[in-house]
């Protein structure tokens, strides 16, 4: 028997399961797509689609290859709410915000890259030649803080400063001198033969996704398209819930021109699903099998005629109790193995997943009853 476990397929989320996510990676055609062009900028998907495991998966990746510097943006909720503070100075309007949030993420990062182009041998001596961006470097590196704290930072004194919201966007495009520092950076970098790999999660923890927390995303976006586009040896990919993108679409004029092309979507498929499974029941019942169909069949058994649980149409009968989302699949199926160990079986039936389906079903009910206090 099995050690008795309760998350015998891996933790539910990718922060919490690194190691066994990484060496049983499932690589989609989504994923393929970000690392074979640059026709996309966001990854979009709902909780539990992978976007994190993706992120986690192509950071490992490009940390391997020569010549490259991997950057890395996952804030905490609390980060981002100090984050959104300040643009409290441009009240409500969208237009505005973007505005203020495309300077903000353009400085960031800008001085990012700037600051790791500042600890390269081969361009280290050379930053005194740009005595502007040698300064910001400076300031930038003094503290450990965020990037979004870093740049919060930088802002807040400029827009104090100024009279009204429309002369502070002017004001911060001026004061954080980012002609000079654009300038700068494009001559470092040839010189240095870098290319940099930058990753953005988490965007939306702490924000509403309401016509403010659109503006900013939509900002991040649109600078990191542009980086894309304007720097060869630069690569940005931000990952992004979809309930965000939907309020970006929904308050921004300019969505379909300028932010619909750069969007991929998540799409799971029965096939995937069931070799993420398979990879991991493999691992967990060190099985040392290759094909994903006798993988599963090993791993169930079935009750009766019509209550069968191997064979793929067993497995898509499992999947009816999800949302086709990993984590729902990963959640469901190890509790149904818990209860199944809990009898002294190794093996699940159709029984366990209804079971362990109704439960959840129950759990998620509850929670939606508090969230909404019904």
């Amino acid at each position: 028997m099995k050690q008795l476990r309760a998350s015998l397929l891996g933790e539910q989320t990718a922060e919490n399961d690194l190691s066994l996510l990484l060496s049983n990676f499932i690589e989609t055609p989504e994923y393929r797509s970000i690392i074979e062009s640059k026709d996309s900028t966001v990854v979009v998907g709902r909780r539990g689609t992978g976007k994190s495991a993706m992120f986690a998966k192509l950071a490992d990746l490009w940390k391997t290859e020569k010549a490259t510097h991997v950057i890395q943006i996952a804030p905490e909720d609390f980060q981002t709410i100090t984050f959104r503070s300040s643009f409290n100075g441009f009240g409500e309007k969208y237009s505005l915000i973007r505005s203020a949030s495309k300077i903000y993420w353009r400085y960031g990062l800008l001085m990012e890259m700037l600051s790791n182009l500042g600890k390269n041998y081969k361009v280290r001596e050379k930053i005194s030649q740009h005595p502007v961006a040698a300064n910001h470097i400076k300031v930038w590196q003094a503290t450990n803080r965020d990037i979004l704290s870093k740049v919060a930072a930088a802002v807040m004194p400029i827009i104090k400063a100024e009279a009204n919201m429309e002369t502070s966007i002017g004001a911060l495009h001026q004061k954080l001198e980012l002609t000079e520092l654009e300038h700068a950076f494009t001559s470092l970098l040839t010189q240095s033969g870098i290319r940099f790999f930058i990753l953005i999660d988490r965007l939306d923890e702490g924000y509403e996704n309401d016509e403010g927390g659109a503006a900013i995303i939509s900002g991040a976006i649109a600078v990191s398209a542009e980086f894309n586009k304007k720097y060869s040896p630069v690569r940005v990919v931000i990952f992004q819930r979809d309930n965000m993108i939907r309020a970006v679409q929904k308050h921004d004029p300019d969505y379909t021109r300028n932010i619909e092309g750069e969007v991929l979507t998540i799409h799971w498929d029965t096939h995937q699903l069931q070799n993420l499974v398979a990879k991991r029941l493999n691992v967990a019942f060190n099985f040392k099998l290759e094909n994903t169909q006798k993988i599963w069949d090993r791993s169930t058994a079935n009750e009766s005629p019509n209550r069968e649980l191997q064979g793929i149409d067993g497995f898509k009968k499992c999947l009816q109790f999800t949302l086709y989302r990993p984590r729902d699949l990963l959640s469901l199926l190890n509790q149904a193995f818990f209860n199944a160990g809990r009898e002294g079986r190794n093996v699940i039936v159709l029984g366990d997943i209804e079971k362990t389906a109704k439960t959840i079903s129950n759990n998620r009910l509850i929670n939606l009853a508090i969230k909404y206090k019904c």
